[in-house]
């Protein structure tokens, strides 16, 4: 069950947000699988001077647009599972908000069952 982050520069309007969240739960759906009713997603918008990084990373040009995406998921996919969730994720963020991919970092955060508290037994 992922519970994701999502840190933005502030002034995106409520429909990109909604778009945002919901390209980024379909793509994880069809990449990672996990059930389809569950949705923990938690936006950070932040003042430009609150999004820290260099306009060029490894000859990469960034832009004012960047994105960091932050999945904390239970262990156990395998590195193709997850190279195919940052991939399709970046195409479809692309495809829907016109977000370059040059313009998404994608951290993946692994714990075991015992690290999640969701309700009483």
């Amino acid at each position: 069950m992922p519970f994701v982050t999502i840190t933005l520069r502030e002034g995106k309007d409520k429909k990109f947000i909604k778009t945002l969240s919901e390209t980024i739960h379909s793509a994880m759906l069809e990449t990672i699988v996990f059930p389809e009713d569950v949705l923990f997603h938690k936006i950070h918008e932040v003042k430009k001077d609150n999004m820290i990084y260099l306009d060029q990373f490894r000859n990469v040009k960034r832009s004012e647009d960047m994105i960091f995406i932050e999945c904390t998921i239970k262990a156990g996919r395998t590195p193709e599972k997850k190279q195919a969730m940052y991939k399709r994720i970046s195409e479809a963020l692309f495809s829907e908000l016109g977000i370059r991919k040059e313009d998404i970092i994608i951290v993946i955060r692994e714990n075991s069952a015992e690290d999640w508290y969701l309700q009483p037994n």
